[in-house]
């Protein structure tokens, strides 16, 4: 790619970048002969700084964990506009820079809702869900009035807080190994560094018709070899991730990436 000044450059801000993103967005602008590039920054410090660099330089901005409560911060003490998913979870994603304003967006709830919708959910199906940071907070929206949802957190005083802003309920986070349910959730960081870690005890996996994971890694993670091992739904992280990226795609660009594009990320992803 032949970057130049009237490129429009895209960055992640991610304490532990991957190259999922970069594939994604930059094979998009490929395909659709966009000049456009996205760069994956490692950013561990000050977000506030480095979000007046983006509004400064860049065309658009995703962000990764843990920064997207920070990031949800930021723009509203700045009194840029954050649409309503990015409210209601507190939890920013994605930034579009219009070149006067920045302008938040959380598209986790489309991924989540769009990774688990060939999951057939009753309202008295228990759903346990793992985490209680942005991504969490955007699954847990879009499960709350689908299904009995649980919220666990390693932290048990975070997991009620949220539990009570959404009004489901919640489990201390001993009470996994005990507990069983028809999907199961991890929206933690466990299993990004080490493949080897898992959420929950292996033996209690086999307590669930669903296993979903965020992580995304470049081989499947503890959680999802066992998943698929007991021959459970298994959901893994690249799938959420695709159908998030593909919206984060139409924020930055105006443009709608190919169906067949589409499909063929979800293919691998679920590979």
């Amino acid at each position: 790619m032949n970057v130049t000044k009237e490129t429009a450059i895209c960055v992640s801000l991610a304490a532990q970048p991957g190259e999922s993103g970069r594939r994604f967005h930059n094979e998009g602008y490929e395909a659709l002969g966009l000049n456009f590039v996205y760069i994956p920054l490692k950013v561990t410090g000050n977000l506030e700084a480095m979000l007046d660099v983006v509004k400064d330089n860049f065309k658009g901005c995703s962000i990764s964990m843990p920064h997207k409560r920070a990031a949800f911060d930021y723009l509203n003490a700045h009194n840029h506009h954050i649409d309503r998913y990015a409210v209601r979870t507190e939890s920013v994603n994605t930034i579009y820079n219009d070149g006067t304003s920045l302008m938040g967006h959380n598209t986790d709830t489309n991924g989540a809702r769009e990774a688990l919708k060939t999951v057939e959910l009753k309202d008295d199906d228990k759903v346990i869900l793992i985490g209680a940071g942005g991504v969490a907070r955007a699954i847990a929206y879009s499960l709350k009035d689908k299904a009995d949802l649980y919220i666990v957190n390693r932290t048990n005083e975070t997991a009620m807080n949220l539990a009570k802003k959404l009004k489901v309920k919640w489990l201390p986070y001993v009470a996994l190994q005990h507990e069983e349910g028809k999907l199961l959730i991890n929206a933690t960081s466990v299993g990004m560094k080490d493949p080897n870690e898992c959420p929950i005890p292996l033996n209690s996996i086999d307590k669930y018709d669903v296993v979903m994971d965020v992580v995304i890694s470049s081989s499947p993670t503890l959680l999802m070899q066992e998943a698929r091992r007991l021959n459970k739904k298994a959901i893994p992280g690249k799938v959420m991730h695709v159908y998030q990226a593909a919206e984060q795609f139409k924020i930055y660009t105006g443009k709608k990436l190919p169906d067949n594009f589409v499909w063929k990320k979800l293919e691998e992803a679920r590979a």
